[in-house]
């Protein structure tokens, strides 16, 4: 039998990860260098004692935990990268709507600032709180506005789980209830004194939004980790349609190994609960993406 050539060996291995030859036979990936230890293929990670029949079978051990790893990972990324695409599609009415939304309120908080910042600058004593209070209730009215366009959209993005989707909705319904009780609770004049707004404000913050805003990062590094995979699957259905020998197919490698280290990213971010550092994670990691496909000629097709 002929022996295959590195750049063949790749491109059978690339021609096994795809969805149509099945995940069961994803671990030959291991093989072609895809999945190493500090950069350097396991094959060639073996000592010198794997010409011994105790090295073999050391060296047979490790490959088989590698090619296991292997397989359950690629079954892991074909899995949740199944729909996707379909799935972007449905959502994008829902973010339309929400980014329309979002450029108006902005526009709207805008101006309503500037116009309360010049009520408050011309009240006395006795008008300063109710000028406060009622320009704090039409603030809130508009956020809440823009909450109930979240939820639609929440309700459709695509890549999330769906326990994780519940949570965020959860959390969501949560800070539009507050942002309401206190609404009904400036109508009915609870608040009596400016401190009494300051500190339910100060709450509204740290218990309803805070844990909001921490969820929906959470949800965009999710969302992330699958466009990942699903990129990765691409790129290897891509690569087992190139010819031989193709220059191409060595490019394709070297971009999974470097999505590869992108989930790596990924999934530390994923571990975090204090919203500044996940959104400094989450910029990491995109910009590593960026250039894991920096890597690709312009020759790639599309």
């Amino acid at each position: 039998m002929p022996r295959l050539t590195a750049k063949k060996r790749m491109k059978a291995a690339l021609f096994l990860a795809t969805p149509y030859a099945g995940a069961a036979i994803l671990c030959s990936i291991i093989i072609t260098g895809i999945h190493s230890t500090n950069g350097v293929p396991v094959t060639a990670q073996l000592t010198d004692d794997t010409d011994s029949a105790t090295g073999d079978t050391i060296g047979q051990t490790l490959r088989s935990f590698q090619e296991q790893a292997a397989q359950l990972e690629w079954e892991a990324r074909l899995q949740r990268s199944q729909q996707f695409r379909s799935d972007l599609q449905n959502e994008k009415t829902a973010f339309a709507a929400l980014e329309r939304h979002r450029e108006q309120l902005q526009n709207r908080q805008t101006e309503h600032r500037a116009a309360c910042a010049e009520e408050m600058r011309r009240a006395n004593k006795f008008t300063k709180l109710p000028t406060a209070l009622r320009c704090y209730a039409a603030e809130l009215g508009l956020e809440n506005d823009l909450l109930r366009k979240e939820r639609a959209y929440l309700e459709v993005m695509a890549g999330i789980s769906p326990e994780s989707r519940s949570l965020a909705l959860t959390r969501l319904d949560l800070l539009a209830d507050a942002i309401q009780t206190i609404t009904t609770a400036i109508e009915s004049k609870v608040f009596q004194a400016t401190e009494e707004l300051e500190e339910a404000k100060g709450n509204l913050l740290q218990t309803y939004r805070q844990p909001y805003w921490l969820v929906r990062k959470q949800l965009q590094v999710e969302r992330m980790q699958t466009w990942t995979a699903s990129l990765m699957t691409r790129m290897a259905g891509i690569a087992s349609e190139q010819e031989d020998g193709a220059d191409t197919v060595q490019e394709l490698m070297d971009v999974l190994y470097c999505l590869q280290q992108s989930e790596t990213l990924l999934g530390g971010a994923a571990l975090l609960q204090e919203s500044d550092a996940l959104h400094r994670a989450l910029e990491q990691a995109e910009e590593h993406i960026r250039n894991c496909m920096s890597i690709l000629s312009q020759s790639l097709p599309s």
